[in-house]
Formats: C-alpha cells, sequence, structure tokens
C-alpha cells in the first residue's frame, strides 16, 4: 500500500478507493503500522510546532507560547487516545452491523474506522498555524466517507446505511470530545477564560449540527413503503442532502460562509 496514493484516493474518489480496500487482507498490525501511526501523529506534532513556536494570540496579552513540557505532554495524551479511538470506534462498528443488516466483519470496521479518519489527521497540519486552526473543521469530511464506506465493507443496503452512519457518526463524536477534554487537561493558560480553540471548537459543533439535520432528512427521504420504489424526486432531494452534508463544513469556516 501506497501511503500517499492511499490518501488521496480516499480524500477524492472514496467510493472507488473503498472497493479496493474491501478487498484488502491487511491485519490490525499492518494497518496500523503503515497508517494509522504514521497520520494520527500529525496533528499532535503540528500542536506542538504551533503552540509552542509560533504560539496563540490572545486579546491584551499578546503572543503567548506554551512551554514545550505542556504542549508535548498535551500532544503525547492526543496521540495515544487517536490510536486507542479507532480500535474502539472500530468494535462499535462492528457491533452495530446486524443491527443494521450489514455484516460482522472485524478486520472491515477497522478498515472503515481507521480510513475514515484519514481527512482529520491530514487536516491537523493547520495546527501548526494557531490561526489557521479553524480549517481543521474540513476534517468532517470523514463523516462522508463513513456514509460511502458502510455498504461497501460492512454490506450494509443503502437504505440502512444512513441509520448506520448517523450512530457511528455519533459514536465518533463522543470518542472525539473524549479525546479533546483528555489533552487540554495539560495545556495551561496565563488568564482565565475560554481554553485556546475554543471558536474552533463552537464552529465545529455547528458543523456537527448542520450534517446532523441533513442526515436526518436524508433518512426521512429514503423511507418508502415496503416493496414500494423511491420516486425520482425523492431519489434528487437525497442527492441533495448528501452534498449538503459534505457542504455544511464550509459554510462554518471563518470567512468562508456561503454566499
Amino acid at each position: 500500500m501506497n501511503l500517499v496514493e492511499r490518501v488521496k484516493g480516499i480524500l477524492l474518489q472514496p467510493q472507488k478507493e473503498w472497493e479496493v480496500i474491501s478487498g484488502e487482507t491487511t491485519n490490525t498490525a499492518e494497518l496500523y503500522k503503515n497508517y494509522v501511526i504514521l497520520l494520527a501523529a500529525i496533528g499532535p506534532v503540528a500542536s506542538i510546532i504551533g503552540m509552542t513556536i509560533f504560539g496563540i494570540s490572545m486579546p491584551f496579552i499578546g503572543t503567548y507560547r506554551l512551554p514545550l513540557t505542556s504542549s508535548l505532554s498535551s500532544a503525547v495524551v492526543q496521540y495515544v487516545l487517536n490510536l486507542v479511538g479507532v480500535y474502539i470506534l472500530a468494535l462499535i462498528i462492528d457491533y452495530l452491523a446486524p443491527q443494521f443488516a450489514g455484516t460482522k466483519d472485524f478486520n472491515q470496521s477497522l478498515k472503515l474506522a481507521a480510513y475514515s479518519y484519514t481527512a482529520g489527521w491530514v487536516t491537523g497540519v493547520f495546527a501548526i498555524i494557531p490561526a489557521l486552526s479553524p480549517l481543521m473543521i474540513l476534517g468532517l469530511y470523514g463523516l462522508y466517507l463513513i456514509y460511502t464506506g458502510i455498504p461497501i465493507l460492512m454490506k450494509s443496503p443503502k437504505e440502512k446505511a444512513l441509520g448506520y452512519t448517523v450512530a457511528v457518526v455519533i459514536a465518533a463524536i463522543i470518542i472525539a470530545v473524549v479525546i479533546g477534554f483528555a489533552s487540554r487537561f495539560f495545556i495551561s493558560s496565563p488568564v482565565s477564560g475560554p481554553v485556546p480553540g475554543a471558536s474552533m471548537q463552537k464552529a465545529t459543533e455547528k458543523a456537527v449540527r448542520d450534517m446532523g439535520e441533513a442526515a436526518r432528512k436524508m433518512e426521512e427521504l429514503s423511507k418508502v413503503p415496503q416493496g414500494g420504489a423511491m420516486t425520482a424526486e425523492q431519489q434528487k432531494q437525497i442527492e441533495e442532502a448528501a452534498k449538503q452534508m459534505q457542504e455544511a463544513m464550509k459554510g462554518q469556516i471563518p470567512g468562508q460562509e456561503k454566499k
């Protein structure tokens, strides 16, 4: 597996790449060694550079640079929990499969979890310059990757894929919140008040809500009477809702609101 080509494929042509991934026999050790431990390190390493060298701009104080020990401790915790989080999400994906007419297969579940985190890990590079941190919200594209990967890797019918996606996304959000709080515990601030990155967190929460609304809309539209067929108008509306899921994060990036 070529790391660069895999990243490009999963981000630019997810459905085609999921088909390739589905047929691979990569085991847990190989997946972690050749992909997860490498990409999961991007965000933590970038945060050390950003918080220690470039510093964080704070009102009335100027640029505040965190002590190396503080940023390093935070990054190590974030990195370790990222690795653990992938495995936990895979367990959840595998457990939920039968409830959405999917096939239990932990190897496929782990591949789905690991590769769907790609967008979030890659955008972690923006942490090098704290002012660009809001751009990390682009990592929410990973939610769409989960949606496109579930029918292919977990063999869940398309009419069940959306509900399956929503359940997995909720689990992923909970895992992300735990990792975020745990890593920020080691970050000290010279003043009381919101911790650095609070504005990014608010933007992320809003984007997640927007994507959740789009997902619920898709789920409602996809319901058809037993034995019935989906109308062309329903299919069109579902496609529009899917696009809304992909675009939701873009309107929440400061200065990039939809016109």
